[in-house]
């Protein structure tokens, strides 16, 4: 399923699932439909050439036009009719506030399962089954999870967990396979929208530095800071900084927090609990400075360093200095 903006444009977690969804449909030797909800007065079209783009073979488009936001249970009726009439192995959604709101109505109305906030897919090649793998027990531990008797398989995956797909360059505007335009109003009218954050978050950073526990006082938290700053970065944390009122829950990277994929991450001062893992598993690249050599944050990442990051950071700082 892929969501749109009040642009009318495709959210990233939308193409994100159908980067995923090409992968796993490559191991079945399936194809990918994509499901297109929108509205407002605005062509559909676009919406549709994107998803192309991004690599779905059939789109199909529920576009509610009398309306300024979407509405879960009109889209639910939809994405319930096409499945029924596709009878899709899988059916993924974004973990947005729409995505949570509309999987769990698809899932009863099918009546099959579903799981949430996965951050790891694989397809079984043998059995058909999708494994779905997310954190279980508060974050403790990892569980891995199928659904052999019912179908769909379904799950919702957080934005950030994929890489973006690149967009083809060039993309024929191939008609959608159907625009479905509903006859009849939901229950709920949304009269206005009213975003909850001004500009850019964590999630949008192409380079982040995130606080842990371990950076032990406003000082060490003030190194992170200039050291984001240096690097052209954003400044992260986990969420005991957030417990003691240091950053906003805004910047916290983690399961109860954002899911990020930054082209570099510089984790100071984190254990790395399942908990966090978990949100930063789209890095590309880690730098982790911890001083405790048996720290789990040091099995993400690609470059360790064992030491006290009041010690390191100024080091770090200095010759980043020094190069301007």
């Amino acid at each position: 399923m892929c969501e749109t903006d009040a642009a009318g444009d495709l959210v990233d977690v939308g193409r994100e699932l159908l980067w995923k969804a090409n992968e796993l449909a490559a191991q079945v030797d399936a194809g990918v439909q994509a499901l297109v909800l929108g509205c407002g007065e605005r062509d559909p079209q676009g919406a549709a050439d994107q998803a192309y783009a991004a690599g779905a073979d059939e789109v199909t488009v529920g576009w509610n036009a009398g309306a300024n936001a979407l509405d879960s249970e009109l889209a639910a009726a939809q994405t319930v009719a096409v499945a029924r009439e596709l009878r899709p192995a899988v059916v993924l959604f974004g973990a947005t506030d729409f995505g949570r709101e509309l999987a769990p109505q698809v899932a009863e109305q099918l009546q099959t399962g579903l799981t949430a906030d996965c951050t790891r897919l694989e397809m079984d090649p043998e059995s058909g089954l999708l494994l779905q793998t997310r954190p279980a027990f508060g974050g403790n531990l990892m569980a891995t999870i199928a659904c052999p008797a019912r179908r769909p398989q379904m799950a919702t995956v957080r934005p950030g967990i994929f890489p973006v797909p690149e967009m083809a360059i060039e993309v024929p505007s191939v008609p959608c396979s159907e625009v479905w335009r509903p006859e009849t109003c939901g229950l709920v009218e949304v009269l206005s929208c009213e975003d909850a954050s001004s500009g850019e978050t964590v999630a949008d950073a192409e380079v982040l530095v995130v606080a842990g526990r371990g950076v032990r006082d406003k000082t060490g938290l003030a190194l992170c800071e200039r050291l984001a700053g240096l690097l052209g970065g954003k400044l992260g944390c986990t969420r005991p900084l957030v417990e003691q009122g240091w950053l906003d829950r805004s910047q916290q990277v983690g399961q109860t927090g954002c899911s990020v994929a930054p082209r570099l991450l510089v984790s100071v001062g984190v254990s790395g609990a399942v908990q966090h893992l978990a949100g930063m598993g789209g890095a590309e690249c880690v730098v982790a400075v911890n001083e405790d050599a048996d720290a789990p944050i040091f099995s993400a990442a690609q470059y360790r360093v064992v030491g006290d990051c009041r010690e390191v950071l100024p080091e770090l700082i200095a010759r980043l200095e020094g190069v301007r």
